[in-house]
């Protein structure tokens, strides 16, 4: 496959925004209003990882288990 993760998270969250570029994933837009939740619409972002950083990622993780 071309694309092998994407994730997608609330826009106003944080702590998910973190981990998503800890693990080297690239932002691919915001979904504005894409869902209605608790009496409100809320923007969506999404994130993506290529088969060739993917692979990259996960040499070096590789890598650091062997040190």
């Amino acid at each position: 496959f071309h694309k092998v993760i994407a994730a997608t998270a609330e826009a106003a969250d944080k702590t998910n925004e973190k981990l998503i570029a800890k693990l080297g994933m690239t932002s691919e837009g915001v979904n504005r209003e894409h869902f209605f939740l608790n009496g409100k619409w809320h923007n969506e972002k999404r994130w993506s990882l290529l088969k060739d950083e993917f692979d990259l990622v996960y040499s070096n993780y590789i890598q650091k288990e062997g040190d």
